[in-house]
């Protein structure tokens, strides 16, 4: 996904509160600055107020500015590769294997294993650590994590 935003508030000095509630946002969506040099140049200010944003990570993305006389404000571009793979040959993958047996032997797990040492911890965190290692075993023992070959396509 890719968006295209002028930021008009981003002017406005007076509009911090503004700017901060629209940073938030986008950052919260997971979309990322495209271009990061000013795109609106005065003669006394310059200011990124146009700008594309994007949620890929794994394509090829080119931006930038391109200079006109006709306007105080460049012209954004985002060259978006959509062939671009990053499939590498044989790429190896990793996948807990969870079905309905298995979540069914990881709970009478949890049912039958004796939790003393847990319950007999001097303390809050060395009681957790005892918790959790014995609860990964369990889990890693009736869900394990498999490993998928992928073939280059």
């Amino acid at each position: 996904m890719v968006v295209s935003v002028n930021c008009k508030e981003c002017i406005n000095p007076y509009k911090q509160i503004a700017i901060n509630d629209f940073t938030e946002t986008i950052y919260t969506m997971s979309l990322y600055l495209t271009i990061t040099k000013p795109s609106r140049i005065t003669s006394h200010s310059a200011t990124i107020i146009d700008n594309i944003f994007t949620n890929n990570t794994e394509n090829k993305i080119v931006s930038g500015l391109l200079v006109k006389d006709i306007t105080d404000h460049l012209l954004v571009f985002a060259i978006y590769d959509c062939n671009h793979k990053l499939m590498e040959e044989n790429k190896i993958s990793h996948r807990r294997m969870r079905t309905v047996e298995s979540v069914n032997a990881f709970r009478e797990d949890l049912k039958t294993y004796d939790w003393s040492d847990v319950l007999q911890a001097q303390d809050v965190n060395s009681a957790y650590e005892i918790f959790l290692d014995s609860f990964l075993a369990l889990y890693n023992k009736s869900c394990p994590v498999r490993q998928n070959k992928r073939k280059k396509k």
